[in-house]
């Protein structure tokens, strides 16, 4: 939909992966798609926007990052009423879409993951990052699957209390 209005001018970048660790990763449904979104409907300027979607390996976690060269986050959104910067989503007014991903990955990383929107180092654009642990002792056949059905099976079949 975002290329119908765009065409040639929406340019949207993949970097390499940094590793295979990277490559095997799972990332929780309905995360990156609403960053990219995001990026796409915020960093526009002129009728063109680029996207870039970074990943960053280093020892214990993988950084993960939607990047746009559009006008960035309004001064607003870096500052709160006692002046300190923002760092969350969540001090954003209006970032539902936000609070939503960064909830989900809060509770697919059990508290070991969260959400980030800052200006861009460069001065222009926004960048939303988050971070995914590496854990070199988990089993492999935690995956993303099996994950959810141990999820699901909460919901369904909750513990009883005695």
């Amino acid at each position: 939909l975002e290329r119908a209005r765009f065409g040639d001018e929406l340019v949207f970048e993949v970097g390499e992966l940094p590793g295979p660790r990277a490559a095997e990763l799972p990332v929780p449904p309905l995360v990156l798609q609403p960053l990219v979104e995001n990026a796409i409907r915020h960093g526009a300027r002129d009728d063109s926007v680029h996207v870039r979607i970074d990943v960053e390996e280093h020892d214990e976690h993988l950084e993960i990052r939607v990047l746009d060269d559009g006008p960035g986050p309004p001064e607003s959104w870096n500052q709160t009423e006692d002046g300190p910067p923002r760092t969350s989503d969540s001090d954003v007014s209006g970032g539902v879409g936000l609070e939503n991903v960064r909830e989900r990955l809060q509770r697919f990383y059990r508290g070991a993951s969260d959400l980030e929107l800052v200006s861009r180092d460069e001065g222009t654009g926004a960048c939303a990052r988050f971070t995914v642990p590496i854990d070199p002792d988990a089993p492999e056949e935690r995956d993303l699957r099996t994950q959810a059905r141990e999820q699901l099976k909460k919901v369904v079949h909750p513990p009883r209390e005695t």
